[in-house]
């Protein structure tokens, strides 16, 4: 779950139920699997590290989360919530890319996305639409 910090201290849900797993849909209908590094873009887009699903979530001004690439599968969990992928590294366009427990996000200046592909050790770039 993902949480916003408001001017007075508070915290409202701005992602997530809570419950692990990989639906999009609305905000708070949507299921994360150890978010990790977050990032805006100047249109309020909000880019996450969705580091268990091996997958960036993409989360709309209106609230609306989809997925960008193919995302992971759960292979063992012990308790201890471990994922692997065994999609590696795949650049290509949209869901056709594929990530490996990235830890974070950052949008650049020309509002490209830039991904820190852990598992893969590189830096990724999703180029702005």
């Amino acid at each position: 779950r993902i949480r916003r910090i408001n001017p007075d201290g508070s915290s409202t849900v701005c992602m997530g139920t809570g419950q692990r797993g990989k639906m999009d849909g609305r905000a708070t209908e949507a299921t994360l699997f150890h978010p990790a590094g977050l990032a805006t873009d100047a249109r309020g887009v909000l880019y996450v590290a969705d580091w268990g699903n091996h997958c960036i979530r993409r989360m709309s001004p209106s609230g609306e989360v989809t997925t960008i690439g193919v995302g992971g599968s759960v292979i063992v969990d012990d308790g201890m919530h471990y994922v692997s992928s065994p999609f590696g590294c795949l650049d290509g366009p949209g869901n056709a890319a594929a990530f490996n427990s990235p830890q974070d996000v950052a949008v650049d200046s020309c509002g490209d996305i830039l991904v820190a592909d852990w598992g893969n050790h590189c830096i990724r770039k999703i180029e702005a639409i």
